[in-house]
């Protein structure tokens, strides 16, 4: 199916002068999908990229670009490595190592995962594409996304950090950045100095900053962190002193002519500006599901004081096995929306998704594949909610098929008979680098009240079943299957099938039988609440 000729194409050359609707036919996974979608820019410090032969694309609201062309045009050396079915991208003494179809990507010796919901690299129209955003972060570029534009932005940092690795090499500053560095404000307004102290269950960063004013904040995923931008001032240098435990890392550096610093983080924190001695203070705190952000009075508010955090420490991620219900959560759905004022759902009718599958295996722990074991609690679940009376649609119902994340989105907000299935849930295993990672996790949208609601009860249930280790419960906006679900969703995260004890749980038929129990609770758990709210 590589060789498939387009059906039928349009190619531009980009310019960002006019943009027009790009109408082709995408072949992968063996199959055409027609494709009409406004052009998609790049640019690297201003300057147009021109791709000829294939051009940008938005898969997952993800833009994906041909790897050797753009890539090779920024001066990095794309090889092809026929033996493994690689590609590798160096640049500045940093590679990038990835295969097609994989969700694992190389940044030197460390592997970093693609976030589920993210498209991993892929073959379309023969041509290798790849998610601009996580390759051009490996090799050191800053990414932003003009929206008026259609534009992908890409900006040579000075060093990158991403899962723990640095590209330490210095790229050479293009003649505009160096340009704005001659024209930077007086030092007065400068960020001279950064430490990070840890303070009970807080991080916090302090600025060393003379006449500070309110900067703009700005969350990312891939890889998690948050960045602050500082208008009217510039970073004076200097390294940063100190560590943390929420905030894993912290880099600065001057961009668009302003300080701009960025907190890298394992997941996204609550975090609040105060006015410090002599300049602000970011204080940082773990969430415990919708995080939070608030700027005090920078200019005549009153000083921080670190003794108003709470003197107990965070909750520790490599904590003991065998939580139970101690790990037992309550989240705030206060600011949520509550879609069942808006939309007519059938709260008889449940969606259940089983993860991965057919050419996509998911993560593999020794010779067990995720899709089979995703697939057998999936089957226990939709048995007990159909023997409780439930409607059940199964995204799959074979480990011989792969559903698109897009198809999966898809059954889940098809209307049969003028309403909504009432509840999504998409079932997955964990997996990571460190074998001693373990316990079980869900995601879900801050945002979504009964989503908020979903995630809690699956949560709590699954830990009083299973008696598995207290994991965490996190946003998972980012994820596709949550954010582009119409009804309550959320994703599950059973287990780590990396982990010896885990995976063996989770190949048993008590471990399949506790999880499928935990899930079903939680979904009828909070059905119930969803019709209680409405009356019914």
């Amino acid at each position: 199916m590589r060789k498939l000729l387009l059906a039928a194409a349009l190619v531009l050359m980009l310019c960002p002068l006019a943009a027009q609707a790009v109408e082709m036919n995408l072949v992968y996974d063996e199959i055409y999908h027609y494709y009409n979608e406004p052009d998609v820019f790049i640019e690297l410090d201003g300057r147009p990229v021109a791709t000829k032969e294939m051009p940008p694309v938005i898969l997952m609201d993800r833009t994906l670009v041909p790897v050797r062309e753009v890539f090779e045009s920024l001066g990095a050396s794309v090889t092809w490595i026929n033996e493994t079915g690689q590609t590798k991208i160096s640049y500045n003494g940093t590679e990038v190592l990835f295969t097609t179809g994989s969700r694992s990507v190389y940044l030197g010796r460390s592997k970093i995962s693609i976030p589920d919901g993210d498209p991993a690299p892929m073959i379309i129209n023969d041509k290798t594409m790849v998610p601009v955003r996580i390759v051009a972060n490996l090799l050191g570029y800053d990414v932003e996304w003009d929206d008026a534009r259609r534009t992908v932005k890409l900006s040579e940092a000075s060093a990158y950090v991403y899962g723990g690795s640095t590209s330490t090499t210095q790229p050479q500053q293009p003649a505009q950045t160096q340009q704005t560095q001659q024209t930077q404000p007086a030092a007065e307004s400068a960020v001279s100095a950064i430490s990070v102290e840890k303070h009970g269950a807080a991080d916090l960063v302090y600025l060393t900053y003379a006449k500070p004013v309110k900067p703009s904040v700005a969350r990312y995923n891939t890889p998690e962190r948050v960045v602050l931008d500082f208008p009217g001032a510039v970073y004076a240098g200097g390294a940063v002193q100190g560590s943390g435990t929420i905030v894993k890392d912290v880099r600065a550096a001057n961009h668009d002519g302003m300080a701009r610093i960025v907190l890298d983080v394992d997941k996204q924190p609550n975090i609040e500006i105060y006015r410090a001695e002599n300049g602000i203070v970011i204080v940082a705190t773990a969430a415990s599901g919708k995080y939070a952000t608030n700027i005090g009075d920078l200019t005549d508010g009153a000083v921080f004081s670190p003794d108003s955090i709470p003197v107990s420490e965070p909750p520790k991620d490599d904590s003991s096995s065998g939580g139970g219900s101690g790990g037992a959560v309550e989240l705030d759905t206060s600011g949520t929306v509550d879609t069942t004022t808006t939309k007519e759902f059938d709260y008889n009718t449940v969606v259940i998704d089983a993860g991965h599958g057919g050419s996509d295996p998911g993560a593999m722990g020794g010779n067990v594949r995720e899709s089979a074991i995703t697939l057998a609690i999936s089957e226990k679940v939709i048995a007990k909610l159909r023997a409780a009376g439930y409607t059940v649609i199964a995204t799959r119902t074979s480990d011989d098929v792969k559903p698109t994340l897009q198809q999966r989105a898809e059954i889940a907000n098809q209307k049969r008979g003028g309403k909504l299935p009432a509840i999504f849930v998409s079932i997955h295993c964990n997996s990571f680098e460190n074998p001693d990672s373990n316990g079980t996790q869900v995601y879900y949208d801050p945002d979504s009240k009964y989503g908020t609601i979903l995630a809690e009860n699956i949560y709590n249930a699954n830990l009083a079943a299973t008696g598995l280790k207290a994991g965490q419960i996190h946003d998972g906006s980012h994820l596709y299957v949550v954010r582009t679900t119409l009804q309550p969703a959320a994703l599950v995260e059973t287990a780590f099938i990396s982990n010896s004890s885990d995976r063996a749980y989770l190949t048993s038929e008590a471990g399949q039988e506790a999880f499928a129990s935990g899930i079903t609770e939680g979904i009828i758990k909070t059905i119930d609440r969803m019709k209680a709210d409405k009356g019914l």
